[in-house]
């Protein structure tokens, strides 16, 4: 293009339009890069004790963490017939710490049970908590 289509209306409509797919391809490729390096060195642990379950997360050296000193778990059944194990603190907003289709049901139960005998937490099905819709499971 030559300075003279470039300052023209058509011209700077185009360039603007490619600057915003630039900036669309870019933003796309830095969500997956991010994705991609979560999954290559990322790191999930759980620490379970009695009272206290602490979830730290880490990749390239940099960490952080949440912890829920109390609560209880709950599983949950969506729409989909997906379920999800929560942890629900007292007064605060659910937590999602597991997702599954509807074939790994049983499997989030059982580990639903796990933390709770460890913490020393109850486990609720969806219609013995409060402030999360669905089926019971």
């Amino acid at each position: 293009m030559d300075q003279a289509s470039l300052c023209s209306g058509a011209g700077r409509h185009r360039a603007v339009a490619a600057v915003l797919a630039l900036t669309a391809h870019t933003l796309i490729g830095i969500g997956l890069g991010g994705w991609a390096l979560w999954l290559l060195l990322g790191r999930e642990e759980w620490r379970v004790r009695r009272g206290l379950l602490t979830i730290h997360r880490a990749v390239c050296g940099w960490g952080w963490e949440r912890r829920f000193g109390e609560g209880w778990f709950r599983l949950v059944t969506d729409t989909d017939g997906n379920s999800h194990l929560l942890v629900q603190p007292p007064g605060g907003a659910p937590t999602v710490l597991l997702h599954g289709i509807p074939a790994d049901a049983a499997r989030l139960r059982g580990v639903g049970e796990l933390l709770a005998g460890q913490t020393g937490w109850a486990l609720r099905d969806a219609d013995q908590g409060l402030g999360v819709t669905g089926r019971k499971s």
